[in-house]
């Protein structure tokens, strides 16, 4: 099944104290490594910030907020407005770990009786790391218009599928990188 995979890259970084975007893994700044890994979906949308700089990439579209200071939410909603595909998966630009097989395994889970399709590793879910359907727009719209931005409201409110991961994918594959000492812990080769 093709789908659309959304980069959401539009955070303020206020606690990691500069951009993440230019944190480096694996020689590669976390925007180029998202880019990288999921350069194989044939429709990348980057969600930015309303005056983020950045970077072009070769068939990556950029689309911006349309509102400042909104979260994630106003990133899903941006990728959510422009892609071409039924199903975007979704994943921020700060959990660089995020690979091919975790959208593979979430898309395998996709059918007609869902429009969100959400990882939980350990009980602990991700919905900043999941699949959403362009049928949730709507919700995710009047969600913003009611300035409800907790990702949490559109799994309560949408028709959402829950996976529990398998224990091949392990729960440091889902770290989000927020302070220093989240790089710190991602980076130390003694925690991998």
């Amino acid at each position: 099944m093709d789908y659309t995979v959304g980069i959401l890259a539009g955070g303020k970084s206020s606690r990691f104290c500069s951009d993440k975007r230019n944190a480096i893994i694996e020689g590669r700044t976390f925007l180029e490594n998202a880019v990288q890994k999921f350069s194989y979906a044939p429709e990348l949308i980057l969600s930015v910030g309303v005056s983020n700089d950045i970077p072009l990439f070769d068939r990556v579209s950029v689309v911006r907020d349309s509102v400042a200071d909104n979260g994630p939410i106003e990133g899903i909603s941006s990728v959510l407005s422009h892609m071409s595909f039924p199903y975007a998966f979704i994943v921020p630009v700060d959990m660089p770990l995020v690979n091919r097989s975790i959208a593979d395994y979430l898309a395998s889970n996709i059918d007609n009786s869902s429009d969100i399709i959400c990882p939980s590793v350990n009980g602990r879910i991700y919905p900043l790391c999941a699949f959403y359907s362009a049928n949730v727009l709507p919700l995710v719209n009047k969600l913003k218009e009611n300035g409800v931005l907790r990702l949490m409201r559109i799994l309560d409110e949408g028709r959402t599928k829950i996976v529990e991961m398998p224990d091949s994918f392990r729960e440091r594959l889902f770290i989000n990188v927020n302070t220093p000492e989240d790089y710190r812990n991602l980076t130390d080769p003694a925690l991998s």
